[in-house]
């Protein structure tokens, strides 16, 4: 691959940028979070976590082991604050995350910073910044597993094993971010980064390891925790617990054209959470990209399959669900920011 259609050339000066919009990004959602409980799953996955109990399918296991030590290292607060503070540490890393993928991508310095402040601080991202809820670590894990894709032009092979573990983890978090994983591995794919055998067991295996987070489900259960959320302590329980087959009647039967109403409704809720400006920017930056596709694969990819996650699913939250799906409209913002900054100076 030619040196100037790789990914990832990161700069000290960016590191310093990423640093910076982290920072500033975090300041600005602890001045406005809020001290107490926010309606919704707060409650319960707090008190869970606190009490290292079992949370309602997938069991989150790892946002409660997670929030269970980040809200024990802090000594201010209220317990409810503290747990609001982890959601506002994850916002803030996905910020920075997306600077750095908008770089990766080929984004203008100014651009990437422009559209990493301007997605952090909509209002459907500030929501997620500023309550006790598992979303925004979904994003964390998206911005990392497309990260990972995007060095993997220049690493090799041996990135698999990196995004294996990354994967295992995610998945082991929630399920949908199985199609995060899938993106990133197609992506890699797309720019020529196929794995050797023993890279590829080696991968599998620490993908299984990360996996493993899930057995916190059924030792819990077994010592009967203050919290449980049904039998999960059997292998039936278990299983049943962890793929969420007690929300299975919440999944659509396929009618396709009910199905591509709703994903039109997917496109109608991002448009309405990223904002005009941003939305025509993102297209635009989707578009003038094309010619460069293998290296978009990835944050494409993301996109779509949360719009097919949405249309999919008869879920209350589905802003939640959907919420990783800003970072690649934020990395496509950048894109399409940079391009038209160029034409008009031409």
């Amino acid at each position: 691959m030619p040196a100037s259609s790789r990914p990832c050339g990161i700069s000290r000066r960016d590191g310093i940028a990423c640093a910076l919009i982290f920072c500033t990004t975090l300041l600005v959602y602890i001045l406005t979070l809020p001290p107490d409980l926010l309606p919704g799953d707060a409650g319960e996955l707090i008190a869970a976590s606190r009490t290292l109990s079992v949370a309602h399918p997938p069991g989150y296991p790892l946002y409660l082991m997670l929030g269970k030590i980040f809200s024990s290292i802090l000594a201010f607060g209220s317990i409810a604050f503290r747990y609001n503070l982890l959601s506002a540490v994850s916002a803030s890393l996905v910020a920075a995350a997306l600077y750095l993928l908008a770089r990766c991508l080929g984004g203008a310095r100014w651009a990437a910073v422009a559209a990493a402040v301007a997605v952090a601080t909509r209002e459907a991202w500030w929501l997620q910044a500023t309550g006790a809820e598992v979303y925004a670590l979904n994003a964390v894990f998206v911005a990392a597993l497309l990260l990972i894709a995007a060095a993997g032009a220049r690493r090799g092979d041996k990135v698999y094993v990196l995004l294996g573990f990354a994967g295992g983890l995610a998945v082991s978090h929630h399920l949908s971010l199985a199609w995060a994983l899938a993106a990133a591995v197609t992506a890699l794919l797309a720019l020529g980064v196929r794995p050797r055998p023993r890279v590829a067991a080696t991968s599998v295996l620490l993908f299984l390891l990360g996996l493993t987070v899930w057995l916190y489900i059924p030792i819990r259960s077994a010592q009967s925790p203050p919290l449980t959320w049904g039998a999960t302590s059997g292998l039936g329980g278990f299983v049943s617990h962890v793929t969420a087959q007690g929300y299975r009647w919440r999944v659509k039967p396929f009618e396709p054209g009910a199905r591509l109403f709703d994903l039109w409704m997917y496109l109608r809720l991002m448009y309405s959470e990223v904002g005009p400006w941003l939305s025509a920017l993102a297209l635009l930056g989707l578009a003038a990209s094309l010619r460069r596709w293998k290296l978009i694969v990835g944050p494409f990819l993301v996109w779509a399959l949360y719009g097919l996650h949405s249309s999919a699913y008869n879920i209350p939250d589905i802003d939640g669900h959907i919420f990783p799906a800003l970072v690649p409209a934020g990395v496509f913002a950048a894109l399409g920011t940079g391009f038209l900054a160029a034409r008009l100076g031409e």
